[in-house]
């Protein structure tokens, strides 16, 4: 778990950050806010950077320990594996998990968990398909309906033959 940040360097606003000691840790899940020109951005685009896909490593010293809050260690300027447990809502993620494209309708603006551009596109196919599928059922309900209908009228027939001797 992310417990603070030992230093950041070269990052926004951040050119030689030491955690004050007087800060309490962060806990499991933290809110940063904070004026403009505070560093949010510049925090945020530093804790995406954590992530293996994105190089796996920071202008960021930080502290962690496992969930359990033992076994406390400083990152050092390395990649460590519970930086994948680290998700941060920033443009980056927003762009990877919201298609703004002129003709997708978003719901929600907030999700839980990360939600990607590739989910939205195969919802929106998704979506498509199910149209589609109810298109071809009123079709195949009208022709149930119309087969039923002749079926009754042959049915009909038959009686009258039988009755009238035709």
């Amino acid at each position: 778990m992310l417990r603070r940040f030992d230093s950041i360097k070269n990052c926004g606003n951040f050119e030689n950050f030491r955690w004050d000691a007087a800060v309490q840790d962060f806990e499991r899940i933290n809110l940063i806010y904070g004026t403009n020109g505070a560093g949010k951005t510049s925090l945020s685009h530093a804790l995406n950077s954590l992530k293996k896909e994105s190089g796996g490593f920071s202008n960021m010293s930080i502290c962690l320990s496992d969930p359990d809050n033992n076994n406390e260690r400083i990152s050092g300027w390395l990649y460590d594996a519970e930086f994948e447990r680290v998700f941060v809502f920033c443009d980056d993620y927003v762009s990877r998990s919201h298609d703004f494209s002129d003709d997708t309708e978003i719901e929600a603006v907030l999700t839980l968990g990360e939600r990607t551009v590739e989910d939205e596109k195969r919802i929106k196919e998704l979506n498509r398909l199910i149209e589609e599928d109810e298109s071809r059922l009123a079709e195949v309900m009208t022709a149930e309906q119309n087969a039923s209908r002749s079926l009754e009228n042959e049915y009909t027939a038959v009686a009258q033959r039988r009755c009238c001797g035709s």
